[in-house]
């Protein structure tokens, strides 16, 4: 647990005008169930200050102080929304994350398969082929989609759908 400094104008908005304080501890964060991830990030602070007031993304998670939401924004801590979120399918569906945003956060289709992705419910996400190649999905998987999931996910028929994987090497 680190310290970090604040800027007069942080730590009014942070404490307000009657308790301002030069610094931020942790303990402040564990304290107050005001100060979240996203308010401190709002008040300027970068995810630099933010790491070296806390590395540990399990504490950030135990203390209430990120949401699901924040996830993209934690890559320093390596955050994960299925792991350390505890995400489900239509946590990740609903917060319409793009393809390259879950891959960036480290997930990939065999963790959304196992969190209950299966071809009726890919089209969710509107993801192109590529996106969801990018997550690993390959042309084994397609094996076994019905030419009907193919369509709604793809937009394309089965034959082009396999096509677009032999001429892309995957």
């Amino acid at each position: 647990m680190g310290v970090v400094n604040l800027t007069p104008l942080q730590s009014v908005q942070i404490f307000g005008w009657l308790k301002p304080k030069r610094v931020l501890r942790w303990t402040d964060v564990v304290d107050n169930a005001g100060i979240t991830f996203n308010m401190l990030k709002e008040n300027l602070l970068t995810n630099k200050q933010l790491y070296a007031l806390q590395e540990d993304v399990a504490e950030w998670v135990l203390h209430g102080s990120v949401t699901l939401a924040d996830t993209p924004f934690m890559k320093e801590w390596n955050m994960h929304p299925i792991r350390d979120m505890k995400a489900d399918l239509f946590d990740v569906i609903n917060l319409r994350w793009s393809a390259s945003c879950l891959r960036s956060m480290g997930v990939s289709y065999a963790e959304l398969r196992d969190a209950g992705l299966g071809p009726d419910n890919m089209h969710m996400f509107g993801f192109t082929m590529i996106g969801w190649q990018s997550l690993g999905f390959t042309h084994l998987d397609l094996r076994g989609m019905t030419d009907a999931q193919i369509a709604r996910v793809f937009c394309m028929t089965r034959q082009a759908t396999e096509k677009c994987f032999i001429d892309s090497g995957s």
